[in-house]
């Protein structure tokens, strides 16, 4: 996503490869990218949360240190919440182990803490995966701090 945490594509709240260890490399700007998605020419641009790992083939090579993105919840309204996860099967969703392919990226990830920030762990199941469980988020978000503080000082409330 845009703004603080850079232009480049986030998955499960990171940057880059993440059969790599959310690693990306930043290319000469006369080299074409090899892989947009976590490829670039302005690795600052790119990911605002990074570290520098070294050269590789001439390449300067980064990883992604995460990032928290807001997680209003993906599906459809349900009772006026909405829910990640899959909605035939109770919202649930899956925690994968690093290097193992997602299924569903709709409701499969490698981070359940940063997936869905309302949620219960079920347990492991096989292959190593983790279930867990959407308990709902509002289904608008809540207002900042800022927002309280700027309509409280003009005077308005609800």
């Amino acid at each position: 996503g845009e703004g603080t945490d850079g232009r480049g594509e986030l998955v499960d709240g990171y940057h880059g490869d993440p059969m790599r260890g959310n690693c990306f490399w930043e290319y000469p700007p006369s080299k074409a990218l090899v892989t947009p998605r976590w490829d670039t020419h302005d690795a600052r641009t790119f990911c605002s949360n990074l570290e520098y790992v070294g050269r590789v083939r001439g390449l300067a090579k980064y990883r992604c240190l995460g990032h928290s993105t807001p997680l209003p919840g993906a599906g459809p309204l349900q009772n006026g919440r909405r829910y990640h996860g899959d909605p035939a099967r109770g919202n649930r969703f899956w925690e994968y182990p690093r290097g193992k392919r997602l299924v569903n990226t709709q409701w499969d990830t490698y981070n359940a803490s940063t997936f869905c920030t309302a949620c219960e762990a079920r347990g492991v199941i096989s292959g190593g995966l983790r279930e867990f469980v959407c308990l709902g988020h509002e289904a608008t978000p809540p207002r900042t701090e800022e927002q309280e503080t700027t309509k409280f000082s003009r005077g308005g409330g609800r």
